[in-house]
């Protein structure tokens, strides 16, 4: 009864939406969500771009926060409702419910609203990771828009407002071997293009990263294993949180990748390497015993 309640409420919340991105007031904030190139078929195990359009009066009343980060504890602005209720999960809830989930601070901006769209561009797989194929409805939620002329605002960590968007729909298929061995291959090649970067990383080599973060095999969490590591610091926050995203099913593979670097003398392991470690050992999902087991764990290594 609580799923069917819970179902209804979203397939208001959907009508609702698209009711109100319909309405021609342009005196209130508005959000519109889409895929990148407008693209609705996607693998399982396949980064999902978003783009999230922001539009508003030309009176700068309206103002947006522009971080467009990791969601490493730093990136709490949207919030994504899905229907149906299952066949996705949320890849971080462990890491998460495990500790404070904080990696560290992070730097951003602020800008007006205008009739001219506003973009954030977000990969849907932070927050969404699909198990199952079937087709899915995304509805996305705001709260990084504030109305400065009442001092409702994010910036100083009043309350924001809550902006609904349009719902997508996306179809999820089923990741061939062949697609997943592609894509790793890709993967693998711009690493190898483009070993230890410093500076500003090119926009190919984070997709890359991404990519290896969001595919979910066996071969990719051996990878990640092999990259997390204090010296490569463009991968190493991405493999943390991938290997913490894994499957259940995959975590002992990552954990014997791991055990297998522990014992390599060249291998440089670090805190980040042992945490990780620590979070694919949980077994219990009592948030505060997974803190207690993780602490033990993370001591025991």
């Amino acid at each position: 009864m609580a799923r069917a309640f819970t179902f209804v409420a979203f397939a208001v919340m959907v009508a609702l939406s698209t009711r109100l991105w319909a309405s021609t007031d342009d005196a209130s904030p508005q959000l519109r969500v889409r895929t990148a190139e407008g693209q609705a078929l996607y693998h399982v195990g396949e980064r999902i771009p978003l783009e999230l359009s922001f539009t508003g009066p030309e009176n700068k009343r309206f103002e947006i926060n522009m971080a467009s980060y990791d969601r490493s504890g730093r990136m709490g602005y949207e919030d994504f409702n899905l229907a149906p209720a299952t066949g996705w999960a949320d890849p971080l809830h462990v890491y998460f419910g495990s500790s404070s989930g904080f990696m560290g601070g992070g730097l951003t901006g602020f800008g007006s609203l205008s009739a001219k769209p506003t973009v954030i561009n977000l990969d849907l797989n932070e927050w969404v990771r699909f198990d199952q194929p079937g087709t899915y409805t995304v509805v996305v939620v705001s709260h990084r828009v504030s109305d400065v002329s009442t001092g409702r605002g994010s910036r100083f960590g009043l309350q924001s407002l809550s902006l609904t968007s349009n719902p997508i729909q996306l179809r999820i298929i089923p990741a061939t071997r062949a697609w997943q061995r592609a894509k790793l291959s890709s993967i693998m090649k711009e690493l190898e293009e483009n070993p230890k970067p410093t500076g500003i990383e090119p926009d190919s080599l984070k997709g890359a990263i991404a990519d290896l973060r969001f595919l979910g095999t066996a071969a990719a969490a051996r990878l990640m294993a092999q990259h997390l590591r204090e010296d490569e610091p463009a991968l190493m926050y991405e493999c943390a949180l991938g290997l913490d995203g894994l499957r259940d099913k995959l975590h002992p593979v990552a954990i014997a990748a791991m055990n297998r670097l522990i014992d390599d003398p060249d291998f440089p392991v670090f805190s980040w390497f042992l945490n990780t470690m620590s979070v694919l050992q949980l077994s219990d999902s009592d948030p505060a015993v997974q803190r207690e087991e993780r602490a033990t764990s993370t001591d025991a290594d």
